[in-house]
């Protein structure tokens, strides 16, 4: 028998090779390391496949200077016994099976050892594991402990680190091939589809496929493993068809890992397994849910079996064992599944045959909710209800989509997707909205109040688009089915829209006509909202015409709107007063209303303000001569426009002071420095063009120079202007600061076009003149 002392000597015994290349995860081995520093237990939590193991075993790796008796490990995975667990420890030291006591020969033989003990695969034997880890460290001071869980061991002096999938591009995230393997998600599939394939390499024609490959799988590193290894068989756009059905595609795995880890499904039992009875049937109920839930939520779709006491503590055991996320923003509490996890709960719930009954509870909660938003909706809680829309559109969608093509409830779908683009804009997008209202419409064809409702609704969505011949038609249309109904509500909402019609178009005086109708009508009928949204509007319409009398409307309309606060509203008249401003010449006051205007819309989620501020912005800085700005304040307006899905060419109203802006600026930088402005305004995030849209940033440039200062060069291109100067070469500006040659080049010809060189030889003379310290 080999002695205990001699099994210490052989590091071979404590941890295994490492196989396959180990990718990513550069912060989480520098935090595991930390945490252990100052912590005598660290556990990994996280699902089952998330690469627990694999970071816990690379950590524990890199840290065996540290401990002169070595690093351990004892894999749990397969351990039967809970009883039995003492005994598996015992024996990776080497110590003799029949001690009798096995934790007291442990505690004894470790007692005067400096060493750390990686216990993995704790969940399923939890409670043995916390106790066996509690009576090692109270005893033996030189142990550390690293353990991997499903959930925390939760003991004293117990530090957590939760294990996130590995990171891959949101929608609209990475745009090319050179920038994507920054995302540890996307290098290891690269990776792992090398080894299957060694030519793979992410190009122009695959990346696309490959980001939403690793999209799909959530960035849950084994589910990424287990698909690459099928590129023996399929072809990235197979792989990507088959996803759908990702339990039977994903069954073949590394045969040398244990059972529970060679398939997705294999994996996902285990979890499910480990949970307690109200555990798994509200996993399964809960996957109703798309893009997260509410704890309201969850309870009202729980159902049989569940009260308020029950469906927090099964909720809190998911949490524990890592099925469901939690987040908090602005204050309220929201869980959510990744897809993955969420599939097979629904999986399961089908099986149970439960899967209608919760689909309509889940319908029946976001139709109350509508409800509820519709009733609150003009007053102090307009901006928390645009936030809650946009937190819950998945779940809205789902919920119509229920009503249409499941429920049989059409008129309901008819009146629920109306409310939806009313409150939510579709939730996402105004041609999303429309091809909501578009396809309920031509499935609920009767002749009913719902559809004269859905038709202005649509009508409304068609002109924030910039499309308003189609917006008449559809208006038209409901003003003849309101007429035929005698339906006198409907009827004021169409001449209201209609007069909104005539303003986009640009026929300022009968928009103000027909406003006024509106108004008129709204009232007769007991309608305060839409008085005061045509109020609103009309004086729009004033405000655009250069009516005398549009500073006192603006007043007057103000202390309409008071008894009844709401922020939205109140921000597009401050929007209004800049145009005011604007329109008779008052610039240098227009900017402030405008910059209220634009923080409120971008904080309450309203895209279509934030567009038409940034727009308005951007003509105060082409006639304040500051012509940079102006390009790049018309660029991130397009932007916005873009993300709604509406454009300038419909909207005659804005079209003449936009083109006016535009010639304006492009006349005195030229056309190469602003079309680089205009680009770089687009390609800003909204909180950096918040940030840059506010009076100052960046200061005054003088006529004729506007692209000849450090202001035209962001911070990133006066780095490498200054790399430029000191006569480096693309490829060596990359090295230095570790980006693609790619990038490098592309920074360097947006130096060139803004500053309006030719030559690589003008920036080093140009950065000599205006940086002589650079360099130095």
């Amino acid at each position: 028998m080999t002695s205990a002392t001699s099994v210490l000597r052989r590091p071979d015994r404590r941890l295994p090779s490492e196989v396959t290349s180990f990718v990513g995860r550069r912060r989480e081995l520098a935090e595991v390391r930390r945490s252990l520093n100052g912590a005598r237990l660290v556990t990994l939590t996280g699902i089952g496949g998330v690469g627990k193991t694999r970071l816990a075993l690379h950590a524990a790796a890199g840290l065996r200077a540290a401990f002169p008796d070595g690093v351990w490990l004892a894999e749990l995975g397969d351990l039967p016994d809970p009883d039995a667990l003492a005994d598996k420890i015992a024996a990776v030291f080497g110590l003799p099976a029949d001690a009798g006591h096995p934790l007291a020969a442990l505690t004894a033989f470790l007692a005067d050892k400096r060493l750390l003990l990686v216990l993995d695969n704790c969940e399923h034997v939890l409670n043995a594991c916390a106790a066996l880890a509690d009576r090692l460290l109270s005893t033996v001071a030189g142990l550390r402990v690293l353990a991997t869980s499903r959930q925390p061991l939760e003991l004293p002096g117990e530090r957590t680190l939760p294990v996130g999938a590995l990171a891959v591009p949101g929608p609209g995230g990475a745009s090319r091939p050179g920038t994507l393997e920054q995302y540890d998600g996307i290098a290891l599939f690269v990776d792992r589809a090398r080894a299957i394939q060694p030519g793979f390499t992410l190009n122009e024609r695959n990346y696309d496929l490959v980001v939403e490959v690793c999209r799909r799988l959530d960035g849950i590193p084994l589910a990424i493993e287990l698909t690459a290894a099928r590129l023996r068989s399929f072809s990235l756009a197979q792989l990507l068809d088959r996803l759908e059905d990702r339990y039977s595609l994903l069954t073949t795995g590394n045969r040398g890992a244990p059972k529970r880890q060679q398939t997705l499904q294999a994996l996902m039992d285990w979890s499910y397994q480990l949970c307690t009875p109200e555990e798994r049937t509200l996993w399964a109920r809960l996957s109703v849910f798309t893009g997260g839930f509410e704890l309201a939520a969850a309870e009202a779709v729980s159902g049989t079996g569940f009260d308020g006491t029950t469906i927090v503590d099964a909720l809190a055991g998911l949490v524990d064992k890592s099925v469901v996320a939690r987040t908090e923003t602005d204050g309220r509490t929201r869980f959510w599944m990744l897809e993955t996890i969420r599939r097979y709960g629904m999986d399961r719930l089908t099986e149970a045959g439960e899967r209608d009954e919760v689909r309509r509870r889940h319908r029946d909660w976001f139709k109350d909710l509508v409800a509820t938003a519709e009733a609150e909706w003009v007053g102090p809680n307009q901006v928390a209800w645009h936030r809650r829309f946009a937190a819950e559109g998945p779940n809205l969608r789902l919920a119509l989509d229920y009503c249409l093509n499941e429920d049989g409830g059409q008129q309901d779908a008819l009146e629920f997707a109306t409310s939806l683009c009313v409150h939510g804009r579709g939730c996402t997008s105004l041609a999303e909205g429309r091809r909501w209202l578009d396809r309920v419409l031509a499935q609920v064809p009767e002749p009913t109040s719902a559809r004269a409702n859905a038709l202005w609704v649509n009508g409304w969505l068609a002109l924030l688009q910039g499309d308003c011949p189609a917006a008449r038609v559809l208006l038209d249309e409901a003003r003849a089915l309101a007429q035929r109904l005698g339906d006198a509500p409907a009827m004021a909402y169409v001449v209201q829209f209609s007069a909104l019609a005539d303003l986009f178009d640009g026929e300022f005086a009968a928009a103000v006509d027909g406003f006024a109708d509106a108004m008129r009508r709204h009232e007769e009928v007991g309608n305060p909202n839409g008085l005061r949204a045509s109020a609103l509007q009309r004086v729009m319409a004033r405000c655009f015409a250069g009516d005398a009398v549009a500073a006192a409307a603006i007043k007057r309309t103000r202390m309409v709107l008071r008894p009844t606060p709401s922020p939205v509203t109140g921000a597009y008249l401050s929007w209004c007063d800049a145009i005011e401003r604007f329109i008779r010449r008052d610039r240098g006051d227009a900017s402030g209303p405008a910059m209220q205007a634009l923080r409120i819309g971008a904080d309450a989620g309203e895209q279509w303000l934030v567009a038409l501020s940034m727009e308005t912005l951007a003509w105060l800085a082409a006639d304040a001569g500051e012509h940079l700005r102006a390009a790049r304040l018309l660029g991130a307006a397009e932007a916005a426009r873009q993300a709604i899905g509406t454009k300038l060419s419909g909207l005659a109203y804005l079209r003449k002071h936009h083109e006016v802006s535009e010639r304006v600026a492009r006349s005195v930088l030229g056309d190469a420095a602003f079309e680089a402005g205009y680009r770089e305004g687009a390609r800003m995030s909204e909180s950096q063009a918040i940030s840059f849209a506010a009076p100052g940033k960046p200061a005054r440039q003088a006529p004729g120079r506007a692209a000849r200062g450090d202001s035209a060069l962001t911070t990133r291109e006066l780095e490498i202007a200054d790399l430029v100067a000191r006569g480096l070469s693309n490829q060596e500006i990359a090295d230095a600061l570790v980006i693609a040659r790619r990038t490098a080049e592309t920074h360097v010809g947006h130096i060139l076009a803004k500053l309006g060189f030719s030559a690589r030889a003008q920036i080093a003379a140009w950065t000599s003149e205006h940086r002589p310290s650079a360099g130095r």
